[in-house]
């Protein structure tokens, strides 16, 4: 999978996140590392609303490095965040939101965070 086609399933994923969660703003870059598509891009909620952009974010609250597959499996609520990070020894980098309390349900009801 090319960089564009996994950053626009990852767009895709992001789009179906509910409306609302996420009140403050959140800014999350994220470094895609898959093996013939890797790359950065951001997620970003602003007004409880959520989007994905295929840029580098670098006023951001967090970045994550994740592989696309991974990454939208956390998004649909199919695969728990902590436990990517813990399988694939993949971390969450420069991170302030820790400590923030945020409820990123999806439509299918998985948490994305």
């Amino acid at each position: 999978m090319s960089y564009l086609e996994a950053f626009e399933a990852v767009r895709k994923a992001v789009g179906k996140l509910k409306k609302g969660k996420v009140t403050e703003h959140l800014a999350i870059q994220v470094n895609l590392t898959d093996e013939h598509g890797s790359g950065i891009c951001y997620m970003e909620a602003t007004d409880g609303v959520f989007h994905a952009e295929p840029y580098d974010y670098r006023d951001r609250d967090a970045l994550f490095t994740v592989n696309s597959a991974d990454l939208i499996a956390i998004l649909s609520g199919k695969l728990d965040f902590d436990k990517v990070q813990y399988q694939h020894n993949e971390t969450v980098k420069d991170t302030d939101f820790a400590s923030r309390s945020f409820d990123t349900q999806t439509e299918q009801g998985g948490n994305a965070f």
